[in-house]
């Protein structure tokens, strides 16, 4: 039984293409598979992306084919010259593609300079009609495409995107009842990790909807600077609901309310903002008050807790008001969304690394990118028996910057898809077309084959599947105005493919080895040598630039680790490490999530509050702590797998009570120096992010000891 939406998707794909056929055939454009090639790369998983992409694509080729007349025009006679220049252009738009904001324009631009540069230099005379004929053909697949998607499916997407935006709202609702339920003593069996992992997920699947829905849904694109306002207001309240979350520890047995009297009260009304956010993405009226609530610390001498305890509290309250605040700037945000009408031009709201950092993947994919490209120009230009190396070089550069954007890419991903298709298209290229004698005839079959592809291959994961099936059918097929048939042209193009998919093999090994087990690995010791790094820094010396810069290399590691270990754990050949598996390993990636986020929030503590560190009530205790912090992480930089949960929280208790003991010996040497109010909770929130930090450590050694690390390690190759 054909699932409805993915055969309306494959619909579209297949009717486009053959719609894209007939247009170039009867305009007798030159190479008309060009604009098969543009759909089978525009396509995505909805109309708004489709526009989206194939908008770019048009400002890619006309910025692209607009490159490659200028270096054939400055370097027509000199191949070592244009290809050094082709390859800094190329090594421009690699480098630049994954920061850019619009990273698909970089893509396409080197895609269309890769395939019209070295064709139009063999034949310097036609170099600006096949420039011209390649924007051409491009415009037609986008336009095409384009219109058909409108026309089949004119279904907006606003409905998924509410329904994301809804779903997204629910989870952080039941994120905030379930720490206020623990606040209240009441009975507790969800999981926050696990609330805050689907959180996550429906995070970046709201951020999607956006994107597809700002440019199909005419209110959506109306107020999107709003929407992209909200998506980031949403992601600094979910920072703060977790800062929340983590201050339970150290709170008094018996609760924190009669220390906050107006305790419970405070986190009914921020139920009910929360309730009360969906009530007005559901278009219903709003019915949140505002609450005359300090939530003030109930100062009464005669209550019997600890130092520790109050202060435990008051960095509870200082956290909570904190939600709060995050609260109502969202619910605001809101409601300036429901009821504005005028558009509003899109703000830059993405959060973005600022400065120069020396990103290591980032490099490695721009020597990946090099050797590529590099190795088939040296075949190209010393081995004569290479079938069309113009062609062959064209293609092989084109792709390029795709498969090396995408690390986990593996040459056994390409083979069967590119054989298949071979076997396929070379039957219907010698059997099948001399036989059809009109374009209907040819059309049926090509919708036929176009739409069994779409169908079969429609998820993410088999995108470079798909692409290949597209791509290599059009290329042998080769359909043009008039006719011609070769018994050498469907060998020539599964060739040009098979050299690629063997210099893929060689990039994977060579010069870094992308094994994912080993890449995997890599992520974790970095991560923890720069974690040690950061523990290491002096808080509030800035130092020389050098010194700035290579702290602001460690920030960057550890900030942005944790998400490409999530991109490589999908890909992990788990039937190799017995032991392992896709639940331990996101959960593994969730612990070392924690650990980035609870080690940003001490440093950003210690700098902001260094004065407080030389306290003498805790600086002793202080500087033990985060000594024996350091000996942790560099531990597991030297083996990620070693740590021990129980060693480990035997020395957070060790560091509590030596914290504890440290104040009460001072404060019982000299009673006058009891510190103030404001030095208890600068105090608490350094013992509250020490231990954060500390159970996060804590964490990640029990998940860690349930992974068997032995197959890791063990050397294979396939």
């Amino acid at each position: 039984m054909l699932n409805r939406a993915i055969a309306q998707e494959a619909f579209v794909l297949a009717l486009s293409m053959v719609v894209s056929y007939g247009i170039a055939l009867e305009m007798d454009l030159d190479r008309p598979y060009w604009t098969a090639l543009t759909i089978a790369l525009v396509v995505t998983t909805s109309v708004g992306h489709a526009l989206n992409r194939g908008a770019e694509r048009v400002v890619g080729t006309l910025l692209g084919g607009g490159v490659a007349l200028v270096l054939v025009a400055l370097f027509p006679q000199d191949r070592w010259l244009f290809f050094i220049a082709l390859t800094l252009y190329g090594s421009a738009c690699c480098f630049q593609s994954p920061y850019a904001k619009h990273p698909y324009i970089w893509q396409c631009s080197w895609v269309v300079c890769a395939i019209v540069s070295p064709l139009a230099l063999s034949n310097t005379d036609t170099a600006f009609m096949i420039a011209i004929a390649r924007i051409q053909e491009t415009t037609l697949g986008v336009v095409v495409y384009s219109v058909i998607s409108i026309l089949v499916l004119p279904v907006s997407r606003q409905g998924r995107f509410n329904d994301s935006c809804l779903q997204l709202f629910k989870l952080q609702r039941q994120y905030f009842e379930e720490g206020a339920n623990r606040l209240r003593q009441a009975t507790s069996t969800v999981d926050l990790n696990a609330l805050s992992s689907q959180l996550l997920a429906q995070q970046a699947q709201f951020a999607d909807a956006l994107v597809a829905a700002e440019t199909d849904t005419y209110r959506v694109a109306e107020v999107s600077g709003l929407w992209h306002r909200l998506k980031a207001q949403q992601t600094q309240l979910q920072v703060a609901l977790e800062e929340w979350a983590d201050s339970f520890e150290g709170l008094p047995g018996s609760g924190p309310s009669s220390l906050l009297p107006d305790l419970v009260r405070y986190l009914d009304w921020l139920g009910e903002g929360f309730k009360d956010m969906e009530r007005v993405l559901c278009h219903e009226a709003s019915e949140w008050q505002p609450l005359e609530c300090d939530l003030n610390m109930n100062r009464n001498p005669q209550l019997e807790f600890t130092l520790f305890q109050k202060a435990a509290v008051m960095v509870m309250r200082e956290r909570l008001l904190h939600v709060g605040e995050q609260l109502r700037e969202l619910h605001e945000r809101l409601l300036e969304i429901r009821s504005s009408g005028a558009r509003i031009a899109k703000s830059g709201t993405e959060t973005r690394h600022q400065g120069f950092v020396l990103d290591p993947e980032r490099w490695k994919t721009l020597v990946r990118f090099l050797l590529i490209n590099w190795s088939i120009f040296l075949l190209a230009l010393y081995f004569n028996d290479m079938p069309t190396p113009a062609g062959t070089l064209s293609m092989v550069a084109a792709i390029s910057l795709q498969v090396v954007s995408i690390p986990q890419a593996r040459a056994s991903w390409m083979v069967k898809p590119i054989l298949v298709t071979s076997v396929v298209s070379s039957l219907f290229y010698y059997l099948v077309m001399p036989q059809l004698n009109s374009f209907i005839e040819l059309g049926i079959l090509l919708f036929v084959y176009f739409f069994i592809v779409a169908y079969l291959f429609i998820s993410p994961t088999k995108m470079l599947s798909k692409a290949l099936g597209l791509s290599l059918f059009a290329l042998i097929v080769g359909i043009d105005n008039p006719q011609t048939y070769t018994f050498i042209h469907p060998l020539n193009n599964a060739a040009m493919f098979l050299i690629f998919t063997v210099l893929i093999s060689l990039v994977t090994y060579f010069p870094f080895n992308l094994m994912e087990e080993r890449v995997v690995l890599d992520f974790l010791r970095r991560f923890f040598r720069s974690a040690g790094s950061m523990l290491d820094a002096e808080p509030g010396f800035s130092g020389g630039f050098v010194q700035r810069n290579v702290e602001a290399y460690h920030r960057y590691e550890v900030s942005s680790l944790p998400v490409k270990l999530a991109g490589w754990i999908p890909f992990l050949p788990y039937g190799h490490l017995t032991g392992s598996n896709m639940a331990k390993l996101q959960a593994l990636m969730f612990s070392i999530k924690q650990v980035s986020v609870r080690l940003q929030r001490w440093q950003s503590l210690a700098e902001a509050e260094v004065s407080w560190l030389e306290h003498p009530l805790t600086k002793p205790a202080v500087e033990r702590w985060v000594a024996g912090l350091q000996g942790i992480v560099e531990d597991l930089a030297e083996d990620p797998g070693q740590g021990s949960q129980a060693v480990y929280r035997q020395r957070l208790d060790r560091f509590c009570d030596e914290f504890e003991q440290q104040v009460n010996r001072t404060l019982s040497e000299d009673p006058d120096a009891r510190p103030s109010d404001e030095a208890v909770e600068v105090l608490s929130r350094q013992l509250n992010a020490l231990r954060s930090l500390s159970e996060a450590l804590v964490n990640y050694a029990g998940v860690a000891a349930e992974i068997d690390w032995r197959p890791w390690r063990e050397e294979r190759f396939v």
